[in-house]
């Protein structure tokens, strides 16, 4: 029943996306992400509360609905949820205007990103509208961009970026389905796990694990021993992802290291 219910926010997405075709959602058409709000400079960004974010607002962001998964989502264990409360965060439009201080969520287990109006109602972005979004999490900016030509309008987290490289990382979320066999009875539950992608600039994207061997071995010589050597010098083991964040900063961006 969980499953065939979460459908529905699939068909809810679709119907979202031929209407902002309609609407023309690039920089410079009549769309929510075009030139209907006139001639503004975006700057540090606009509140949801300005002029501007209502206005937004007004158009067609995303689809309403969402509220049904979370009450379908009360019937398993876990949480599909990166971040379980709702958070201000900053979604960049495609022609660069910012509207901050819009609350957000994301659902790991369905890829969507859900925003909540002033007024409590809660909608899925419609994707296609915006090129990043920034949510605030741990203590830290996430920061989401569309990284992977062969998904073209879906978010990734950016965890490193510089010229031609980008390395990133999809959080997502798995259902164990529940069961009762007359005896013994299990509940669903959610489970959250994570994949790692490098991409050399317009290039392949590689699925990679966590691991030195398979990281690496994306890298021609002179850069791996660039990596090796600075790693090296800065006691740096390879074991997890802000090793290999570290490592990239200091032989992709020297200055600051």
């Amino acid at each position: 029943m969980l499953m065939k219910n979460l459908f529905s926010i699939a068909i809810m997405t679709f119907a979202s996306f031929m209407l902002s075709a309609q609407c023309g959602p690039t920089g410079g058409g009549s769309g929510a992400a075009g030139g209907s709000f006139g001639n503004t400079n975006a700057g540090s960004g606009y509140s949801i509360n300005s002029p501007f974010g209502q206005e937004l607002l007004s158009h067609n962001l995303g689809v309403s609905g969402y509220a049904a998964n979370r009450s379908i989502y009360k019937e398993a264990q876990g949480s599909p949820f990166l971040n379980n409360e709702s958070v201000k965060g900053t979604l960049v439009l495609n022609d660069d205007k910012r509207i901050k201080d819009i609350f957000l969520q994301v659902d790991l287990y369905t890829e969507n990103i859900i925003a909540i109006k002033p007024d409590g109602e809660e909608i899925v972005l419609n994707e296609v509208l915006f090129k990043e979004i920034i949510i605030p999490f741990e203590g830290k900016d996430i920061v989401y961009k569309k990284t992977n030509p062969k998904q073209p309008n879906k978010f990734y987290e950016v965890l490193f970026e510089d010229g031609e490289l980008v390395f990133f990382k999809q959080r997502y979320a798995t259902l164990r389905e529940g069961s009762d066999n007359g005896t013994v009875r299990r509940e669903p539950r959610f489970s959250q796990r994570n994949r790692y992608y490098i991409k050399h600039g317009e290039g392949q994207v590689a699925k990679v694990k966590l691991k030195k061997k398979d990281i690496l071995s994306n890298f021609v010589d002179a850069e791996l021993y660039a990596m090796k050597a600075y790693a090296k010098k800065k006691g740096i083991k390879f074991k997890d992802e802000e090793d290999y964040i570290a490592v990239f900063e200091g032989v992709y961006n020297p200055v600051t290291n």
